[in-house]
């Protein structure tokens, strides 16, 4: 018998019914730009209310997504970034004190430019991604056979499967999943692995951008 099991899972934390993502116009919006602010946790049924939400906005061009979220269901957060992958939305995590952590970066990763029909993705130079595994929450009274470990393991292969298969969707490095599943406590990725990642960085004292393919020429350079 076994009284603990430590099998990691994967990298993003788990769902809470206590909220669901608030879709607002966010303060970028403009004349070519639908702007979209999404904050709270991710809960099911928050990429329908994701796709009725844009849905209902005026003809623009360029549809954006600002994110803030301390993450929340892995298969919503999956759900959400398919459709921010199809309609082409570019992803944010800029905002003052705006953070994306957990289920809330497989969103943020999906980010696409209608324009070049390339990966788009921003964080503020201050901005946190941060990413993480976690472990099955079992209870401290009970005791779990070799055939519930067997179970536990079955859904972890598949959970990264599913992970793999989605990045692989959403046009996204296959190093970034390898580096979520290496860690042990909730970690901000630096932003030259970010640049790595091809994430653009925001420097928002100076409006500046460093763009994730002139830092990859750099290291393919040295």
């Amino acid at each position: 018998m076994l009284s603990r099991l430590s099998v990691v899972l994967v990298a993003c934390s788990l769902a809470s019914s206590a909220s669901a993502l608030e879709f607002t116009k966010h303060d970028s919006d403009g004349d070519t730009i639908n702007a979209v602010k999404a904050s709270g946790e991710i809960v099911l049924g928050d990429a329908f209310r994701f796709v009725t939400f844009i849905s209902r906005l005026p003809q623009k061009k360029i549809i954006s997504l600002h994110l803030s979220s301390t993450g929340g269901s892995v298969q919503e957060a999956m759900a959400i970034g398919r459709e921010v992958y199809k309609f082409k939305v570019r992803t944010y995590v800029t905002d003052e004190k705006a953070n994306c952590s957990s289920a809330c970066a497989i969103v943020f990763m999906a980010g696409r430019d209608a324009e070049t029909n390339g990966s788009f993705r921003i964080k503020g130079i201050n901005n946190a991604i941060r990413v993480h595994n976690f472990k099955p929450i079992l209870a401290a009274d009970k005791e779990y056979t070799i055939e519930d470990a067997h179970r536990i393991v079955a859904r972890a292969q598949k959970s990264i499967l599913d992970l793999a298969l989605y990045y692989d969707e959403v046009d996204v490095d296959p190093e970034w999943l390898g580096i979520t599943l290496k860690q042990k406590e909730l970690y901000s990725l630096k932003n030259q692995e970010a640049l790595n990642m091809g994430i653009d960085i925001l420097d928002p004292k100076t409006g500046e951008i460093t763009r994730a393919t002139d830092y990859k020429k750099l290291l393919k350079a040295r």
